[in-house]
């Protein structure tokens, strides 16, 4: 998929395969939902800030390039938040890569986003707005530092998580 799918609020439901992303707005304002080991979602180098609105499956494999800053905007509530596979380079291979969380609309409720999967990106988590973050294992925030700008959300660990990424607040 390519172009400005910003209009799209419906789900891309990967059962097995690969969906390749080209353009920071291809996946539109729903969930990338991938539903098997054999499901791929791999953003390429033409989408250079790529930003989902909702992420969800209990495996499979998303796919950022070096360098890359993926943004999960947490602005839908009613789009999935709760991924269990693996944030990586291509062929599960370590990233640069970074990951924003945020959440801008001004809401009651702050939106949680739930990873548990063992991650290789480098590249950071920053946590911001209203979003919160929630860590199933040691490594669901890859191996880099941990930013907090949060004025509402924040960071959750599950029970018995030995966390040791590098945690700053700004």
């Amino acid at each position: 998929l390519s172009g400005d799918n910003s209009g799209y609020y419906g789900l891309l439901d990967v059962g097995n395969g690969t969906l390749n992303l080209a353009s920071n707005t291809a996946a539109g304002q729903g969930t990338v939902q991938l539903d098997s080991s054999c499901a791929t979602v791999a953003f390429t180098d033409d989408a250079t800030a790529p930003v989902l609105h909702g992420l969800s499956g209990d495996a499979g494999s998303l796919v950022v390039p070096d360098g890359t800053n993926l943004t999960i905007n947490m602005d839908n509530a009613n789009a999935g938040h709760e991924f269990g596979g693996v944030i990586s380079g291509a062929d599960g291979t370590d990233t640069t890569a970074s990951l924003t969380v945020t959440q801008t609309v001004d809401a009651n409720d702050t939106n949680l986003i739930y990873l548990s999967g063992h991650n290789t990106y480098s590249g950071g988590t920053t946590i911001s707005g209203q979003a919160a973050l929630a860590l199933g294992s040691a490594d669901s925030a890859g191996t880099g530092p941990i930013t907090i700008k949060s004025n509402g959300g924040g960071l959750v660990l599950n029970a018995n998580v030995n966390f040791t990424n590098a945690l700053v607040f700004n």
